[in-house]
C-alpha cells in the first residue's frame, strides 16, 4: 500500500497558499490504481477551484507545474502536524497537533487534535491541551480501504503523544527548520515505535499574522 501525494511548484509561495488544492490518495495498491491516482493528482491542478485561485492571484497557468510523490503507506497509530513557529502567535515555539490513526483527520480539520507547545530554547513542554477525539481513520485490513472507527470514551479523551514523543518531535522539527533555514509546517506519523516525517514545507501565513498584529 502506498500514499500518492501531489506536490505543486506554487504551493509554498509566501504571497499565496495553494496548499490543499491538489489531491492526495491513501492506501493505493496495484499498478492500475496507482497510475489512476497519479493521473488524478495531475488532473487536480486543473479543477475549477485551482483555476479560479490562479486567476484571482494572477498566476500564469502554464507556469504552475506539479509532481507526484509515491510513498510507502505508514500504518500510523498516531499522527499529526507540527509548526516550528506558532502560526497563531508567531512565538518562537514548536506547536504540535496530534490525533489517533491517520494524520489526514488533523490536516483536514475533521477532528480537534491534542495540542502541545514546546519551547525552542529550552526544549521544555510549555502547554498540553487534550481534546476529545471521537473517531479516527485507519486502513481496514480486509478491504484495504480507509475506514472510520468510533473511539471509546476513554480512548477519545486520552493523551495521544507521550512526553518522549513530544520532545522527540520538537527536537526533530528544530533540526528540519535549521536544514531549510525557514520556519516549517511538518506532517508526521508513528507506526508502532517508528517515527516518519511524511512532508515538510515552509509556513506561508507568518507575514499575514504579523501584519494583523
Amino acid at each position: 500500500y502506498v500514499a500518492v501525494r501531489s506536490s505543486a511548484t506554487a504551493e509554498d509561495l509566501p504571497n499565496a497558499s495553494f496548499a490543499g488544492q491538489q489531491e492526495t490518495f491513501l492506501n493505493v495498491k496495484g499498478k492500475d490504481k496507482l497510475v489512476h491516482a497519479v493521473h488524478q493528482c495531475w488532473a487536480s491542478l486543473y479543477t475549477a477551484r485551482a483555476i479560479y485561485y490562479r486567476e484571482k492571484n494572477n498566476f500564469e497557468h502554464s507556469k504552475v507545474l506539479i509532481a507526484v510523490v509515491v510513498q510507502k503507506m505508514v500504518e500510523s497509530t498516531k499522527a499529526g502536524v507540527m509548526f516550528t513557529i506558532n502560526p497563531n502567535t508567531n512565538e518562537q515555539e514548536v506547536l504540535i497537533e496530534a490525533s489517533f490513526g491517520l494524520g489526514d483527520v488533523v490536516v483536514s480539520g475533521a477532528v480537534s487534535p491534542d495540542q502541545y507547545i514546546v519551547s525552542k530554547n529550552s526544549l521544555k513542554i510549555k502547554q498540553v491541551i487534550i481534546s476529545k477525539k471521537d473517531w479516527m481513520m485507519y486502513r481496514d485490513s480486509n478491504t484495504g480501504r480507509t475506514t472510520k472507527r468510533i473511539l471509546s470514551q476513554e480512548k477519545a479523551n486520552s493523551q495521544v503523544l507521550s512526553k518522549d514523543d513530544i520532545l522527540k518531535l520538537a527536537n526533530l522539527a528544530i533540526k528540519i527548520e535549521s536544514y531549510y533555514n525557514v520556519p516549517q509546517d511538518i506532517e508526521f506519523a508513528f507506526e508502532s515505535n517508528s517515527l516518519f516525517i511524511v512532508q515538510s514545507r515552509p509556513i506561508t501565513t507568518l507575514k499575514k499574522i504579523s501584519k494583523r498584529l
